[in-house]
């Protein structure tokens, strides 16, 4: 009888879960008639274009380098990190940063008209900094970078499907 129970709170737990709109992180996936996409940017073989290409690996879209072979293209326009001090400590030093995070970028379809306005993904956030223990503080520093560009990529993918849906429904409706 226990185990009825149990099996009932623990359905009861996951449709209120569903109910109220809840999902996990990254669980809805890019639509899989996409078609091919390729990655512009100046830097190639950045630790942004390359986070980009994986991403969209990881969900199953065709990527291509070549202009002819896409049906659309993501194209970074530019990037820009900062760091700057947001907290002083009792000796007047650095006690917190406070990290910036801003990528522009564009989509476009395959001739290379845009599909929407240029559109930026930005990030914030905080870093505490220890004089005393620097190569902790410059580790934490860099896993929190990491987790900004995760958040930046992100961004970015979610206004491309955005865009792609967009894109692909005028163009169904423009077909009949």
């Amino acid at each position: 009888m226990r185990t009825i129970w149990r099996s009932i709170k623990f359905l009861l737990l996951c449709l209120s879960i569903s109910a109220c709109g809840w999902q996990l992180r990254d669980s809805q996936l890019l639509s899989e008639n996409l078609g091919a996409v390729q990655v512009v940017s100046e830097n190639t073989q950045g630790s942004l274009a390359a986070e980009l290409n994986r991403q969209l690996q990881r969900y199953g879209v065709t990527q291509v380098n070549s202009d002819t072979e896409a049906n659309y293209r993501i194209v970074i326009l530019a990037s820009h990190y900062q760091r700057k001090t947001s907290a002083l400590n009792a000796g007047a030093r650095a006690a917190e940063y406070q990290l910036n995070g801003r990528v522009d970028f564009l989509v476009t379809d395959a001739r290379g008209n845009p599909l929407a306005p240029a559109a930026t993904a930005a990030v914030e956030r905080y870093v505490d900094f220890d004089e005393t223990d620097i190569l902790a503080s410059d580790s934490q520093e860099q896993l929190i970078k990491g987790a900004m560009q995760q958040d930046i990529v992100r961004q970015i993918l979610n206004q491309f499907s955005l865009i792609a849906t967009k894109n692909a429904a005028t163009q169904s409706a423009a077909d009949r």
